[in-house]
Order: structure tokens, then sequence, then C-alpha cells
């Protein structure tokens, strides 16, 4: 895991790029004239009204663009393909323009404006003066970030009370409720647990603290039961839950009674291994389930991970088959059959179509099976790893280990990329993709406006509700991106 303060090479901090140039981006031709350097703020206050909005370099080859927000939201772009821009915010002291994390954390200068007018921006930082002129482009807009679940810190503590306060542990999957209540994997406390949406307090309703990797009695108490390691849910129009157990390759049944069954590799527990297609499902060998999601009609699709296949439960008789995969991780079978293709699924995820949208992690990409050809397809990410493209068509970005998915309501898709340590959105209309959370360094730096300012840790899993909220599983948190 990348552990960089986002700061990055440099130690004048933010527009000495000379030491990182790699490929700058092509900005506006502008012509390089002498300008003498104009002293009107020295020792004064910078007009913010003049800063604010987007800067582009005068000589692109060295620098980047800026970005000064009216909300003192502060986004510089990069040179560097592989390393993540910088965001933050910015503060006016006298002449000087200061950096800092979060808008209450500690600042740091970053340059002298030597010249502000509406359309020229002179900075100077150490020795090094650069010249940028104002170009229009729309302003930044990211929507807040917050800690609804979880410290930070590994452990279990909290039922019955607020679920901020509580402890949890690693990395969770995660759903949403049509009602908002939300329900998250405490995997390596083998428990499933439930925040109300009423109350914002947290409960456990599956698995027993402190037990794990055991079998339990179909029927019984799902609070009775030992999980092992839960992993990822799904929930059906009944309201099911559907939860993955990785190192116990089985599949259990959570009804709304609070009740548990086994529905896929019960009589082999915990055996790993690959059989059974053609008939039940229960009696059928799985080797560490993830993903899972359910159709309209209750047919459950998951991901079989070191199978390299995806299998499908039928509602009507609990029999189970292979839908993708041959059991060859290598990529493969784009415009063919899923049944013939070579991938390595994490998540998975249903659109309204009924459509297969799924993360194959090892290969970079996020790709589809169309429900009525079979036929897969890539919609992201080219094979090569990286976090880069965004604002471009997804097809061409690159993607760092895309781990959960989820679809909204308006067939957008949303993946967490857990090393690359953000959130980013594919929009179902324009293939264009974007960055809506995380800076792409893996450290907690706090809450608050932008969520593009605020860093993930390890992001696992990535959900939506009805009204466009996302929310995070990560490390030993749960975190919610408010809708716009």
């Amino acid at each position: 895991m990348k552990k960089i303060y986002p700061l990055f090479c440099i130690a004048a901090i933010l527009i000495y790029f000379s030491a990182c140039k790699i490929d700058a981006p092509v900005f506006p031709d502008k012509p390089d004239k002498p300008t003498p350097v104009d002293t009107t703020h020295t020792d004064k206050t910078i007009d913010k009204a003049l800063l604010t909005g987007w800067w582009a370099p005068v000589k692109p080859d060295l620098n980047a663009k800026l970005y000064f927000g009216a909300d003192n939201f502060f986004f510089q772009d990069t040179l560097t393909k592989d390393i993540a821009p910088t965001a933050g915010f910015w503060h006016i002291a006298h002449d000087t323009i200061r950096y800092s994390q979060t808008l209450t954390s500690p600042s740091l200068d970053i340059f002298v404006v030597s010249k502000l007018t509406a359309d020229s921006l002179v900075v100077k930082g150490g020795v090094v003066t650069v010249r940028y002129y104002k170009i229009n482009q729309p302003p930044i807009t990211s929507t807040a970030i917050s800690t609804i679940a979880g410290t930070g810190i590994d452990g279990y503590t909290g039922d019955g009370g607020p679920a901020t306060a509580a402890l949890i542990s690693a990395k969770a999957g995660i759903l949403v409720s049509k009602t908002g209540d939300i329900y998250f994997c405490d995997r390596s406390n083998n428990l499933v647990r439930k925040i109300a949406a009423a109350d914002g307090k947290i409960s456990t309703i599956a698995g027993s603290f402190g037990k794990s990797g055991g079998m339990y009695a179909n029927n019984s108490a799902a609070t009775d039961a030992t999980l092992a390691f839960p992993v990822f849910m799904a929930m059906d129009a009944a309201n099911n839950i559907y939860v993955t157990e990785s190192l116990g390759n089985r599949i259990s049944k959570i009804s709304p009674d609070g009740k548990i069954n086994c529905i896929a590799g019960c009589s082999m527990f915990p055996q790993q291994g690959f059989s059974g297609d053609g008939g039940p499902a229960t009696a059928a060998e799985l080797r560490e389930p993830q993903g899972i999601a359910v159709d309209d009609a209750g047919n459950i699709y998951f991901a079989d991970l070191s199978n390299y296949r995806i299998r499908k439960i039928n509602a009507s008789d609990g029999k189970i088959s292979t839908i993708a995969g041959t059991g060859d991780r290598n990529y493969s079978g784009d415009g063919g059959p899923a049944i013939t293709a070579g991938l390595s699924v994490l998540d998975l995820s249903l659109d309204a179509a009924g459509d297969i949208y799924f993360t194959d992690f090892t290969s970079d990409r996020i790709r589809k099976i169309s429900k009525a050809t079979g036929i897969v397809t890539t919609i992201a990410g080219t094979g090569a790893r990286g976090s880069t493209g965004n604002g471009g068509l997804a097809t061409a970005a690159k993607l760092y280990l895309p781990f959960g998915i989820s679809i909204d309501n308006k067939g957008d898709i949303y993946f967490a990329e857990i090393n690359g340590g953000i959130i980013r959105k594919i929009t179902k209309a324009t293939g264009i993709i974007t960055k809506i959370g995380g800076t792409g360094f893996d450290n907690f730096s706090g809450d608050g406006i932008h969520a593009t300012a605020y860093s993930l840790v390890g992001p696992y899993d990535v959900a939506t509700d009805a009204a466009g909220n996302i929310y995070i599983g990560e490390q030993a948190r749960i975190r919610k991106i408010a809708a716009n």
C-alpha cells in the first residue's frame, strides 16, 4: 500500500515541477513574453475573488494546472501520469498562499504571489518564478465525505450505541437496503452488522463474536451462528440477505426473522474446490466466494474467486451452474461468450436490465456480460495498471486493482480501487470516468467538504442508495459521500 503524503515530489511544494517532469499535459498556447515582476501584492492581502478559478502555466512542460475554489478547495493537476494529483485546501497569508490537507489542519507556505490580475498570476517558490494565465474551465465540484461507522481502530465494540463510536474490523463489504439501513461484513470479527437509518445505532445481526469457521444448524438464530470470514453481501426483494464466506467456502442466507440457512457450499464445509454444476448448490464446492448479487427473479450470482468463474444459483430449484469463466484467470474472450472467457472476478453487480458488471481485478478492468446475448465486453480499463484517465472514456483509463462495484438507479457504475485509494464513477450515458472520492494516497486525512480532498484507506467495497449517496467500506470505517 502506498504511504506517501500528498505533497509529492518536491521540497518547494507544488510548483517546482521540473524535477517531476515526465509527460506534460497539453494546454492552450500562450506567448512566453518576459514580464517584469509586479510587487503590487507584497505585504498585502491577495484578492481571493481574482484568484478563484483555473490557472494554466505559460510553460506547461514545467508546471501543471492549478485550481483555487471559492470554498478554499485546492487542486493541482499532475505532470506525472503515475502520481495522483494534489487536492486539499488553500489559505491566504498576506501575499503568500498556504496549503493544508484539510480545512483545519496545519498549513504550509507553497508560494508567494508576485502579481495577480483578472487574467494573470505570477508566483514565486524558492528561486523559481512561474507565470500562469486564467483559463475558462468549469469549477470542481465534489460533495462532502463523512464517517458513519468506526474509528479507524480494528476491534469489536459499540452495539446498541452510535456507529461512529463503535470499533469495527478491517475492510468491509457493504449494502444499503431500500429503507436506508446499512449492512456490512465485519469480516475479521466474523460478523454481519447493521447501522439503523432511523438513529445511526449499530447492532450485530449475524455471527457470534469470538467464534469462527464452524457449522451451524439451518433455521437457527443467525446471531448464534459461527461465520467464516464474511466478505460480501446482497439483498433480495424480500429483504433476505446473502453473505459469502471466503474462508468457509459457502454462502449463507439471513432472513428478516433473524434465522440463518446455508444455500451453497454446505455439504463440504469448509473444504474448497470446484464441483456441483447442474446439481443442488448446497452440495457444490466453492473456492473463496466473493461478490454476490440477486436479480428481480431471485436468482443469485456470485464470484467464485479462486475458481475464476461467475456462478448462478437458480431461484426455482436451487441448482448451481457456471455462467462465465473457464477456470483460467488470464484475461481473454472479449466479444465472445462469457462462458469461454478468461477472468479473475472479485465483485459483481446487476443493472436494471439484468446485465452483469464485474471487476476483473487482476487485469485491472471492469467488464460486462449482456443478459440478452451472454457476450462479455470490457467497459473500463486497458489492462495497464494505474489510476489515470479521469475525464475521458473509461475504456482508455488505467485502473488500479478494482474491487467492490455498485450500480445506481440511473445505471451509473461506481467502483473502489483498493490500491489506487479512490472511488471512481463511470457515467452510463457517456462512458466517461471520473474520480469522486479519495486522493490516491493511502492515509486517513479526515472528513469534510470535497470528497476528492480526503484520503481513503484501502477502499474495499462501495454501495449506493436511492438518494444517490455513496457508501464505502474501508479499513475499520464506513464512510459516506453525500449525493450532489
